[in-house]
């Protein structure tokens, strides 16, 4: 089994693109606020506005209708303040809608700290940049599983 992992601005790591190189996990992204030139899949958008686009729009493979929220995009306004935390429910409905594993970042603040509230709502598993132990550990037990199997 590949793992899909959802990586924010910052969430990106040695550590991860060598687990992908490896064939352990995808890592996937929606540039909303920089270009990661390391991450080359794409996660669908969310509820971008024309002022969101970092992309020129003829560089985009979207339909416009793909960029609509998901299901889950109203829990997350309330577990995030959309206010403030617009971009962040963005990149999250986008690893959402990818069917992402896990979500790795750098913020502590607005979404790790709210990783148990996020799970419940998401089921993904939401990992800190400089903790990706969750992401390996499942790796190991497939691995042990499939071993098993044999």
């Amino acid at each position: 089994m590949k793992f899909r992992v959802y990586c924010d601005t910052g969430g990106c790591n040695k550590e991860l693109r060598s687990l992908e190189k490896n064939g352990d996990i995808e890592i996937f992204y929606y540039p909303y606020e920089n270009k990661n030139k390391f991450i080359k899949q794409r996660s669908p958008p969310s509820r971008m506005t024309w002022g969101d686009m970092i992309d020129p729009w003829n560089e985009n493979f979207y339909p416009w209708k793909a960029y609509s929220g998901s299901k889950k995009f109203i829990g997350l306004t309330r577990i995030l303040s959309l206010n403030n935390n617009r971009k962040d429910i963005l990149h999250l409905d986008s690893a959402y809608k990818s069917e992402c594993h896990f979500f790795v970042t750098s913020d502590k603040v607005h979404i790790y700290s709210k990783r148990n509230e996020l799970f419940n709502h998401l089921k993904i598993f939401v990992c800190l940049h400089t903790d990706i132990s969750q992401i390996i550990n499942a790796i190991q037990k497939t691995w042990y599983l499939v071993i098993k199997k044999e």
